[in-house]
């Protein structure tokens, strides 16, 4: 019988890690593999689905506390389809999943799908930020990386920083760069001029700056080649769209072709359609795999053409672009108005044949070895994660009783203001009585009633 390897992230949808997942199930699938993926429905479940892959929609809610409701549930999912190793995939699943596999001690791999931009030194890296905002992950960071099999990281970078921030040995992580299958993505289109730009990223808040940059690189060359039947297309999702396209508004591009062609689940067929792409990460892995013009937009700046001088740079650097020069739109347009079709041609065979020869996804895919198929757990780190619970809802207890303690005085002080505003009307109506009732008000009545009837 096959071995049944699962997947989790948190939802399949548009993205580097989910286009990075799917492309490892599939690899899985081929291997022999039985696949479960543990995620929210998105784009690429059907196409999962479709090659026997088996989709469970799955709610990972971030939070400060190990959630041993979800985990109950993976355990019986694993259970159900006799799950023999987890690959772990995002930061906001270990919650659930990482007890799920210390209980049962079902080995899994950490995945570290980040780049060098996410682990500056500056303090405010994405660790730093679950360990602030959720202090839980101070010590879920500590038991994935004491219990994974292996760490998997994208780039050597990222490995050496793991390293040193959370004293793992060397031989606990491996390097395995973002890689592709040559199968899926094959051109029969040559690309003989320079005039369908495309960008595929996630339209999120920390990819702005890198999407409002490729548009302006686009425009920049659309003013000096003058060219009509230039387009830019834009493909994917997020909270971010409206805000992009007040960019595209407020410096009025609106006459530069741009469109926006929301998600889709098959890259293939859609970056066959263009000349060049613009982006940074998976995306541009994909693009040169189909032998387009491939232009890196790094998260601050452009970084310029990839070609046989910088790709090897581009590759470690898992083509974000942080590793290289930042170059004008200008000199960048210059570039590509003087490239014709020989240099196109050359540029995107060299380009193909590197990515060829170090990201296909059949050399870096990581299965844990048969021998290690049972995690080996010190108890007193589940007894932890259980008081860690105990810890919680005592908190969560406390924090219940302080809101309800504060209601009660809340309460209690609205009823004195409503009391004492009875009081002060009923104290202010008896003035108001006794003001009509006396002599002096009488006297004024009268004066009043003389008054009226003289005028009268």
């Amino acid at each position: 019988m096959n071995e049944t390897i699962m997947l989790c992230l948190e939802k399949l949808d548009i993205g580097g890690v989910e286009t990075a997942v799917v492309t490892q199930a599939l690899a899985l699938k081929e291997k022999g593999y039985n696949i479960v993926i543990l995620s929210k429905d998105g784009v690429y479940t059907k196409k999962l689905q479709e090659h026997g892959i088996i989709c469970i929609n799955f709610d990972f809610t971030i939070c400060n506390y190990w959630d041993f409701d979800k985990s109950k549930e993976i355990i019986d999912i694993f259970e159900k389809y006799k799950v023999v190793q987890v690959h772990i995939n995002q930061f906001p699943i270990l919650l659930s999943v990482l007890p799920a596999c210390l209980i049962k001690k079902v080995p899994f791999v950490a995945y570290m799908h980040i780049g060098i931009s996410y682990i500056g030194e500056d303090h405010n890296n994405v660790f730093d930020y679950y360990e602030n905002n959720f202090p839980i992950f101070r010590s879920a960071f500590k038991l994935l990386f004491k219990y994974a099999n292996k760490i998997i990281c994208i780039t050597q970078s990222v490995q050496d920083y793991i390293i040193k921030r959370y004293k793992i040995s060397n031989n606990d992580c491996k390097v395995l760069p973002n890689s592709i299958n040559f199968n899926t993505y094959k051109t029969s289109r040559e690309v003989k001029e320079l005039n369908k730009f495309l960008i595929i990223s996630r339209l999120s808040k920390e990819k702005e700056i890198s999407i409002f940059n490729a548009i302006d690189l686009y425009v920049e060359f659309c003013k000096y080649k003058n060219n009509s039947s230039c387009k830019l297309d834009i493909v994917g999702t997020g909270n971010s769209l409206e805000n992009i396209k007040k960019y595209i508004k407020s410096n009025e591009y609106e006459n530069y072709n741009i469109n926006f062609l929301g998600s889709s689940d098959d890259m293939p067929n859609l970056i066959e359609q263009y000349d060049v792409v613009i982006g940074q990460g998976r995306s541009l892995i994909e693009s040169i795999a189909m032998k387009k013009i491939v232009i890196i937009s790094g998260t601050n700046s452009i970084k310029g053409i990839v070609d046989i001088k910088n790709i090897n740079e581009a590759i470690a650097g898992n083509f974000s672009g942080n590793n290289l020069t930042s170059i004008s739109y200008y000199d960048i347009s210059k570039q590509l108005l003087e490239i014709d079709y020989k240099k196109i041609k050359n540029i995107v065979n060299e380009n193909y044949n590197v990515i060829k020869k170090f990201l296909s996804i059949y050399d870096n895919i990581y299965i844990i070895p048969e021998d290690m198929a049972q995690l080996k757990v010190d108890k007193n780190d589940v007894i932890q994660m259980l008081a860690s619970l105990m810890t919680t809802i005592k908190e969560l207890e406390n924090e219940k009783n302080k809101i309800w303690n504060d209601y009660i005085e809340y309460k209690q002080y609205m009823e004195n203001i409503e009391n004492n505003i009875k009081t002060e009307n009923k104290n202010l109506r008896k003035e108001i009585d006794n003001i009509y009732n006396s002599k002096r008000w009488k006297l004024i009545s009268s004066i009043i009633d003389l008054t009226k009837n003289k005028e009268q």
